[in-house]
């Protein structure tokens, strides 16, 4: 057996219902204490063969691998004990047990939505006092790579706070189109969101970015793709490279807004503009299922629990596709595709919006919930008004580009194989008014081609 500790998505145990704001910046590679995690995988898949080689791809992942050849050694070795070991021998027996509680506090910080989270400021302040206290901290790798994560963390969670702000600025803006027309409220738009072009946290930032030099001198971390660290490319480790990385719909709108000032008429102006301020908005007596966002989807459909399929192999997972979409990022890949940063076959071989000269994406775009190896994905929806029509809006994407169906209750088919719509956009379809009449509403997507079903939004709507 080759368990995966080194990954945190696209992966074999990807962490449970991560913010997509973590994802999409502190990425698949990073440093990643899981102490809970991992030793509930090893317990739940340790009679499935005789010992392990565990997969890693550098030392981000030092307690994991750690932690699985205690567990190798002794199933039964007792967690907090493991924690308080691991810190008396790279810390010292003074700094032990603050470096087991930060240890645990730093999976804790990626428990829940980002901006419910307070942990994320305590594991901050911890790390902080643990690195004055070390004698020994400029060679002291792991004390630096934790103290860095730490910093990062927080750093996201504010840049997710601010840059939330400013997007329900540049929305609130928009909504006055129809009294003032397009251009005007585009503008104010363009400026509320480009204030997250001051990074919050400025000293915060500056400790990150000054780990990078420590880091690379005491163990060679390669924390960038660029000079001095050399990194292979983004996605591996490289966590400096992501500290411009948009949490907010930025990219899309502003493409949008490029979009919407090209179209003949006002009133498509208009039109455009009302969509993306009520995009999330299914109406009175609907729901919105964004997918894979982490506190904002409630109606997915779960055939084993976390805890009984933490591989996902039988139940959905959370998924997100390799997206990066900095000012440098979009302007180097307008016209090309990175290969190397290609993931999986199905990136190589269609190319990716890069290769139709990039489309930005939402948000909601940038996480789906997905399921593999032919298991369906589900939702279901119950206490529907049964005298009332509905009508259905998916999104469709994902780095998988599926060919799937979709039944209603098992009987009714909205779509026979359907592949990925390029470029992304939402799809209407019309359900029939039997389909709802008992109050509950069954969904099933089944995989015809591909790697798994993935789905982005869900719209159920009702009709006036």
């Amino acid at each position: 057996r080759y368990p995966d500790i080194t990954h945190t998505l696209r992966c074999q145990y990807p962490v449970k219902n991560w913010d997509p704001a973590f994802a999409n910046t502190v990425g698949r590679e990073p440093m990643m204490p899981l102490p809970k995690m991992h030793r509930h995988i090893y317990l739940r898949y340790k009679d499935v063969s005789d010992g392990f080689g565990t997969y890693s791809d550098g030392i981000h992942d030092d307690f994991n691998k750690q932690l699985w050849s205690a567990l190798g050694w002794d199933p039964e070795t007792d967690l907090d004990a493991f924690l308080l070991e691991y810190g008396k021998v790279w810390w010292g027996l003074e700094l032990a047990k603050d470096v087991a509680k930060g240890l645990s506090m730093l999976e804790e910080n990626w428990i829940g939505p980002i901006l419910e989270n307070k942990t994320i400021p305590q594991t901050l302040e911890l790390w902080e006092s643990i690195a004055e206290r070390s004698s020994d901290f400029d060679s002291n790798w792991r004390s630096q790579m934790y103290l860095f994560r730490a910093r990062f963390d927080r750093y996201v969670q504010e840049k997710t706070r601010v840059e939330a702000k400013y997007e329900a600025e540049a929305l609130a803006a928009l909504e006055k189109a129809p009294q003032i027309g397009a251009e005007p409220v585009i503008e104010q738009a363009r400026t509320d969101l480009a204030q997250a072009d001051a990074p919050p946290l400025p000293d915060v930032r500056k400790g990150i970015e000054d780990l990078g030099p420590l880091l690379l001198k005491s163990i060679g971390y390669q924390l960038s793709v660029k000079e001095p660290y050399k990194a292979r490319n983004s996605e591996r480790g490289a966590m400096l490279d992501w500290l411009d990385q948009p949490v907010n719909d930025r990219p899309w709108m502003e493409q949008r807004f490029e979009e919407i000032l090209e179209l003949e008429s006002k009133a498509e102006q208009l039109a455009a503009i009302d969509e993306m301020v009520h995009w999330t908005d299914p109406g009175p007596g609907g729901y919105y299922d964004n997918l894979g966002a982490v506190g904002e989807f409630s109606h997915v459909v779960y055939q084993k629990t976390w805890e009984e399929d933490p591989s996902a192999c039988n139940s959905p997972r959370v998924a997100f596709p390799y997206y990066k979409a900095d000012k440098a990022a979009i302007a180097e890949t307008m016209d090309t595709f990175e290969e190397a940063n290609a993931t999986f076959k199905e990136e190589k071989e269609a190319g990716g919006a890069q290769s139709r000269g990039r489309q930005e994406l939402r948000m909601s775009w940038q996480s789906q919930i997905a399921s593999q190896y032919g298991t369906p994905l589900k939702m279901r929806y119950e206490n529907l008004d049964p005298e009332a029509q509905y009508r259905l809006k998916v999104t469709y994407a994902g780095r998988y580009r599926p060919t799937m169906t979709l039944t209603l209750n098992d009987t009714y088919s909205v779509h026979g194989p359907v592949k990925q719509p390029q470029p992304i956009w939402p799809v209407d379809y019309y359900i029939p008014q039997e389909a709802t009449r008992g109050g509950t509403l069954d969904l099933e997507w089944n995989l015809v081609e591909g790697r798994g079903c993935m789905v982005s939004e869900v719209w159920l709507i009702k009709v006036p």
